[in-house]
């Protein structure tokens, strides 16, 4: 956390991160999104410029190198999350992924193991969790 913000990164830039994730990272007062990455240049460069973000790569590693970023928002094809997770993970970076965490169960285990063991939070963007109604939902679950 750097100037009392955490540091955003996210890694894939089509159409979840641009409608949900980055306006979504946006909205919060507390949190910068630093960097983005994406395999595609010219989208990358289009949302750097369109959302004012300090750094763009092709290369999500370099992304990853960044300390000021502390949460990385994976939102990649699901074939890629697990390898992109723990990259993020052995930098010692939190991260948020779009659902599916993986797509092989022993995959989801090796990412919780990791981020157990580096101490960092792993988490899947369950967005509905967080609803009035579903917090009320659960409450009642729980009785």
């Amino acid at each position: 956390m750097k100037n009392g913000k955490y540091g955003i990164g996210i890694i894939g830039v089509g159409e979840i991160a641009r409608i949900a994730h980055i306006p979504g990272w946006k909205k919060l007062k507390d949190v910068e999104i630093i960097a983005v990455a994406d395999i595609s240049e010219e989208k990358v460069k289009e949302v750097k410029e369109e959302f004012d973000i300090p750094y763009a790569f092709t290369d999500y590693k370099k992304l990853l190198e960044i300390e000021e970023i502390d949460i990385v928002d994976i939102c990649t094809p699901n074939t890629t999350h697990f390898p992109i997770a723990m990259d993020a993970l052995k930098y010692r970076k939190h991260v948020l992924c779009e659902k599916p965490l993986a797509v092989k169960a022993e995959h989801v285990e090796k990412m919780m193991e990791l981020s157990k063991k580096v101490g960092k939070k792993l988490m899947a963007a369950q967005h509905q969790r967080f609803r009035p109604e579903s917090i009320a939902l659960k409450k009642l679950i729980d009785k």
